[in-house]
């Protein structure tokens, strides 16, 4: 005999088949099969609020969004495409090492990511100076698309005369350089830098030149390169860059045909959301008002009240409750369709919200003001992965909270009870959705 299904039992079901159907249409409406890993909450309303002329969908924050942490740039800095035109013996085979095709080599030197893997969940920025990437915020990318998108500059990009390609870059590098974030940036790296060179100098004023070939020597060497800038290295950027956008021309479509179409301005803007603070919407959207001719009505939008609105716990479940009273199964993808923004949400929020999912949080650099050492960078890789095993061990099955009781009960039977700072933790951050390092 067949055993009966309970209604919960059937709630629960078709609630999973609605995340795996929203999941599915993001990689449809995206290219992606990863989804981004800035705060989700944070893009209600973007949708709604920054609209695109149709031409320039891509560039839209929602699409972006998801492209930013999409497995595609991540095995592209794995496992970059070669040129086509490597030299091949009589035997077609490579003679020596074939060099990266100019989008590759741009891309590796923006982003950094662990070797063999394909997740995005340790997918970087590149923190060296060098490579000029990390100083760039929303604001400074938004002006360098303006210019690239400027219809006469993307007439002449098939053309790549070296005269215009020279002008190009002069314009792009006074952008940068003239830029308020891209100073900021550079004035905290090089705060850096100055600390780790005050620690080299203690080194060597506290004992004999030597010293520089110990370990701990090197070490703070390396860490004070890391944030050293200096100018050369823009033009480095803007060369690797601009290489790349060219490659895309016309005349070389076919070595590029691997490309999603718009492949750089698609890059520098999963760059903006990697480099944009957590949870300042205004800070990324501040891009949106630098290329102003390429939104509906070639203006920004005057409203701002909707940069304060996040979705919560309340919106998902009212978001999942409405498509499961969809009574037409054609009903609810055509509504994920219409609405990529609540898609998106769907999809992050499900390891947040849902009452039967394990919680993510995903790891990030840190960058503290500690008064012995100033300024402080490093990867919260440990401390997350401590922070997730009590996400997961402590969230509440019927309330979806940061919650102690059930553990606790169990605790109490074997005479143990939990660290007193550990219960005050969770008592000020019990929504798992909020959880991070830094709190």
């Amino acid at each position: 005999m067949l055993r009966r299904i309970s209604f919960w039992n059937r709630i629960i079901i078709n609630r999973g088949l609605l995340i795996l159907l929203a999941q599915g249409l993001i990689s449809f409406l995206f290219d992606s099969d990863a989804l981004g890993r800035l705060v989700f909450t944070e893009t209600k309303g973007m949708q709604e609020h920054i609209r695109l002329k149709p031409e320039f969908n891509y560039l839209g924050p929602i699409t972006t969004f998801n492209f930013q942490r999409q497995s595609f740039l991540v095995n592209l800095v794995n496992y970059p495409a070669e040129e086509a035109s490597a030299p091949l013996d009589e035997n077609g085979t490579a003679k020596g090492k074939r060099k990266l095709d100019p989008i590759a080599t741009w891309v590796a030197s923006t982003f950094v990511a662990p070797m063999n893997t394909d997740s995005p969940v340790f997918f970087q920025v590149s923190p060296l100076a060098k490579n000029v990437a990390s100083f760039l915020g929303p604001s400074t990318i938004g002006s360098i698309l303006n210019s690239l998108t400027r219809p006469a500059v993307r007439s002449q990009k098939s053309e790549a005369f070296p005269h215009f390609r020279k002008l190009l870059k002069q314009e792009l590098q006074e952008i940068i350089e003239n830029d308020p974030e891209f100073h900021n940036n550079l004035k905290i790296a090089a705060e850096r830098s100055a600390k780790f060179q005050r620690q080299l100098d203690d080194i060597l004023n506290k004992s004999h030149a030597s010293n520089k070939q110990t370990p701990e020597y090197q070490s703070l060497r390396q860490k004070r390169d890391q944030y050293r800038y200096e100018k050369k290295y823009l033009s480095s950027f803007l060369n690797k860059l601009l290489d790349a956008w060219f490659f895309e021309s016309f005349e070389n479509l076919l070595q590029a045909k691997d490309y999603p179409d718009h492949i750089v301005e698609r890059t520098l803007m999963a760059l903006a959301w990697m480099n944009t603070r957590d949870q300042d919407k205004s800070q990324f959207i501040s891009l949106y008002e630098k290329i102003p001719h390429l939104l509906l009505g070639d203006q920004f939008p005057h409203d701002r009240t909707w940069l304060k609105d996040s979705y919560t716990a309340k919106d998902y479940e009212e978001e999942v409750k409405k498509l499961l009273l969809m009574s037409k199964a054609k009903e609810r993808p055509a509504y994920l369709l219409e609405n990529p923004e609540k898609a998106a949400f769907l999809s992050h929020g499900y390891s947040y919200f849902d009452l039967l999912a394990i919680p993510e949080i995903r790891y990030r650099n840190i960058t503290y003001h500690s008064k012995s050492q100033g300024l402080v960078s490093f990867t919260d890789c440990m401390e997350t992965s401590v922070l997730a095993f009590l996400a997961i061990l402590l969230k509440n099955p019927v309330t979806g909270l940061f919650d102690p009781n059930p553990l606790q009960e169990k605790l109490k039977q074997e005479n143990l009870q939990m660290n007193p700072r550990l219960l005050e933790f969770i008592k000020d951050y019990p929504h798992l959705n909020a959880l991070d390092t830094t709190l």
